[in-house]
């Protein structure tokens, strides 16, 4: 959302641009038509709905889940041409043991990422 927000921001810039005579957006632009257009659309509520929409702040691994694709498991190669080494194949695809697929999974993960956060604070103490 925020990403869509800085674009449109962005290309209001661009426009005036335009509308005040310049024919083209040369790089010595971009800093001066960026930076306007980063503060209004990146601000506080926006990076907060973006989170929350994510699942992310508020944890909401429901919400996580729901546009994570379940990794596929196999692929069976149809059967290749005579003299090919290919014949009824079946490929593996690698699967990471930390992409979490579950709530449950997720929840661990989260767990975890919470356990070595406090182990890095306690160090750095």
């Amino acid at each position: 959302m925020g990403e869509r927000r800085l674009k449109a921001a962005y290309r209001d810039q661009v426009k005036r641009l335009w509308r005040g005579g310049a024919n083209t957006v040369r790089k010595e632009h971009f800093t001066s038509l960026y930076s306007p257009a980063r503060e209004r659309a990146l601000t506080a509520r926006n990076i907060k709905a973006g989170w929350s929409k994510a699942g992310l702040f508020p944890f909401n691994p429901d919400r996580l889940l729901r546009d994570i694709q379940k990794p596929l498991i196999e692929l069976t190669l149809p059967k290749a041409d005579k003299g090919s080494y290919l014949q009824d194949e079946v490929l593996q695809t690698p699967v990471t043991p930390v992409t979490p697929v579950t709530v449950e999974a997720l929840t661990s993960l989260r767990s975890l990422i919470e356990q070595d956060a406090q182990k890095l604070d306690e160090v750095s103490k």
